[in-house]
């Protein structure tokens, strides 16, 4: 019985004895960690309070050296401690007139960061409210998704025929929404304006169907077409200085359509048989595989930093028709077999969506124009 307990007693004993050791050890490391960063916060705050004091006694070029050596020598001060240094050395240029160099440290404070903006409760000179909201931050470039409802939409402008007793002039039948997902870029060369590009591949599936005058004839045609298309315009914002995260917009452009691909099949049946059948026709060649739009859109959007949440509506009007029709009888099972011919169709659509965007590099510049409003705006 001792000979079992005395091993399992000398192994409890070596195990606290390990874990004393282990957690002195944590013990040091942490309080060496305290006292490191009671030795970082002391000097970081001695260093502010000597800037500081320096501004106060009116040495603004020592100041200012000293801002300068602090930034580039210490890695361990606070955003808002960083902050504050760039601000002094903006003010104490200013009392020095030296404007062009306070601007520079203007623009320094907002590539630093880009969503600051004035604090109207503190005692700021006139000088620097004015040289602050005379600096333009916006997004510049921005990536983003949008998940939205296309209702597509054909109109036929001319209906050719092969046979006189079936009925071309019968409408598309084609599904009225549906759902896509696609990204998007926005390139921002002003306050205001922005050029937008989509990329989006989708496909299309519609059928035709011809009613012939007699004996019930049915000829049935589906077409499956797959798109990648690319939008390209031009977006005006309709800042609200009052709301200054509320972002209403415009825009207007254009879209390029490549059709990649075209897939048809066609069946004939009447009330007597036999009925016809031929699926995975190519119908490319009797297609424009460079088709057009126009477009014209609105929507509001909401900004948290560099985060931006939008609701959008876009509506595309076709230019050219995505049949050929120097071509369409260049399938002869279709025109000859079928008596299926292509008429001049054009396709448009409407766009309704919620897309959210995320900026990774902000603009900063000096505006043409002050503008004194009370605070100052980025978008």
């Amino acid at each position: 019985m001792y000979k079992i307990r005395f091993p399992l007693l000398s192994f409890l004993i070596a195990l606290l004895c390990v874990a004393g050791n282990v957690s002195g050890q944590e013990d040091t490391r942490s309080k060496n960690k305290a006292i490191h960063a009671n030795k970082t916060d002391m000097v970081t705050s001695a260093d502010q309070e000597l800037a500081q004091e320096y501004f106060n006694e009116g040495k603004y070029d020592a100041c200012v050296k000293l801002v300068d050596s602090l930034k580039s020598g210490v890695s361990y001060f606070s955003k808002q401690a960083k902050e504050d240094l760039f601000i002094l050395k903006i003010k104490a240029l200013l009392e020095e007139d030296k404007i062009h160099e306070a601007e520079e440290a203007a623009k320094e404070l907002f590539r630093f960061d880009p969503h600051y903006s004035l604090d109207l409760i503190n005692s700021n000179t006139e000088d620097y409210n004015r040289l602050i909201q005379s600096i333009d931050v916006h997004p510049l470039l921005s990536l983003g998704v949008m998940n939205s409802v296309l209702m597509p939409r054909f109109s036929t402008k001319q209906v050719y025929t092969v046979y006189p007793y079936l009925n071309y002039t019968a409408p598309f039948n084609y599904s009225k929404y549906f759902l896509m997902y696609y990204a998007w870029a926005e390139y921002q060369f002003s306050e205001k304006m922005t050029i937008n590009m989509e990329f989006v591949y989708w496909t299309m599936n519609y059928s035709h169907t011809l009613v012939g005058s007699s004996n019930n004839l049915h000829v049935v045609y589906n077409e499956s077409m797959k798109f990648f298309e690319t939008p390209v315009y031009l977006k005006r914002y309709l800042l609200i200085p009052v709301f200054k995260n509320i972002l209403p917009y415009v825009c207007a452009g254009f879209s390029y359509l490549r059709l990649t691909s075209a897939t048809a099949s066609a069946s004939a049946y009447s009330n007597t048989p036999p009925s016809y059948y031929d699926g995975g026709i190519n119908v490319l060649p009797m297609r424009n595989q460079n088709t057009f739009e126009w477009m014209w859109g609105a929507g509001l959007g909401y900004k948290i930093k560099n985060l931006r949440i939008f609701l959008d509506y876009h509506y595309y009007g076709g230019i050219n028709s995505f049949t050929n029709e120097n071509q369409r009888t260049a399938i002869p099972l279709l025109s000859r077999g079928y008596g299926y011919i292509d008429s001049k169709t054009v396709m448009g659509k409407s766009e309704l969506g919620a897309s959210i965007s995320l900026t990774f590099k902000n603009s900063v510049s000096k505006r043409k124009a002050a503008k004194y409003n009370s605070a100052v705006q980025f978008f």
